[in-house]
């Protein structure tokens, strides 16, 4: 629980270093508040996810996103890559309800 804790904290310290850098006008800042913004997003929406009481042991929970990281956002940028094949992959990534539902029935026998 103490490494979630350092997690969000540091998280949290990114924030806030990037609200400052915009505020003071930095290159860049304003991206970097808004990656930073969504990094904190996504942890708590997590957190909140995984401490709901609702959740039982055995739920499925996965976390998904738009398939951009730095190596693909590199290659998009020198003309390698597609930025269209990026997202197209990441939406095909993603399993469907019924996808899931399957392997479920199959898990439980």
């Amino acid at each position: 629980m103490s490494r979630i804790l350092g997690a969000i904290h540091a998280l949290k310290i990114n924030y806030d270093k990037s609200v400052d850098a915009e505020a003071r006008g930095l290159f860049g800042a304003s991206e970097w508040r808004k990656k930073a913004a969504l990094d904190l997003f996504k942890c708590n929406a997590l957190i909140e996810t995984l401490e709901n009481p609702e959740r039982e042991n055995g739920d499925i929970v996965w976390n998904s996103d738009n398939g951009w990281n730095l190596t693909n956002n590199a290659a998009a940028m020198a003309g390698l890559i597609d930025p269209q094949t990026i997202e197209a992959k990441a939406e095909e990534a993603m399993p469907s309800l019924a996808d899931l539902e399957a392997l479920m029935e199959k898990l439980e026998g």
